[in-house]
């Protein structure tokens, strides 16, 4: 792993695929303080393996955005803890919830386009820290298509955390580094539905409480 001297923990992500989504749980689940929020897609955790999720100790809520493919069904792990992975994957799911005192607040269905149309499933968890869990219908062990662009446009770009020592940008809706027009439009329209990208403080519906963070915020990130 690179590390870069000088960048705040809340300017830091981790997303990996397979083995490195296991590596970006694992380093998660002991050093929360030095990620700003991670990405697994479609790996393994750690009971499989012979772990024990006691052995997992994050000392913060952790903002979690977990991918699986809707095929990825096989059986991976050690011995008698090996299980499908549509097993382990809910396991992710409900460790990151209970971890971050969370509750479900909508259930997204949306047919994008990455090369070839899909549906993808999407349950969007708030509480001490959001927990996101999408599934791409139709696809197997992967790295998830579309996942890199929507983790980085719709999660990461929004999270920042003020007790690491930066200030949040969360009205910066598309990412571009300034709270302005583009971000207020996508707020209006996607208004009075459970959008997430114009749903800010992921209540389950874009309304005043979002436009009143962009309208607070306008200007450039700092």
């Amino acid at each position: 792993m690179r590390v870069l001297c000088g960048i705040a923990p809340c300017q830091v992500y981790m997303t990996g695929f397979s083995n490195g989504a296991m590596m970006t749980n694992s380093f998660a689940s002991v050093h929360a303080d030095k990620v700003a929020a991670i990405a697994p897609v479609s790996g393994g955790w750690i009971t499989a393996y012979g772990g024990s999720e006691s052995e997992m100790t994050p000392a913060l809520p952790v903002p979690v955005w977990t991918w699986r493919g809707g095929n990825e069904n096989f059986t991976t792990g050690v011995g008698k803890n090996a299980r499908p992975r549509g097993v382990q994957d809910q396991e992710q799911r409900a460790y990151w919830v209970a971890h971050n005192n969370a509750t479900l607040v909508s259930t997204i269905t949306e047919q994008l386009n990455y090369g070839v149309p899909r549906t993808y499933v999407t349950s969007i968890y708030a509480g001490d820290a959001p927990v996101w869990f999408t599934e791409v219908q139709g696809t197997g062990h992967v790295y998830q298509p579309g996942a890199a662009d929507l983790v980085w446009t719709r999660f990461f770009s929004q999270i920042a955390s003020s007790s690491m020592g930066c200030a949040s940008c969360a009205g910066d809706v598309n990412g571009d580094g300034a709270i302005d027009g583009g971000d207020l439009g996508i707020v209006l329209s996607g208004w009075g539905s459970a959008d997430p990208i114009a749903d800010i403080d992921a209540d389950g519906t874009a309304d005043g409480a979002d436009l009143a963070i962009v309208l607070a915020s306008w200007g450039n990130c700092t």
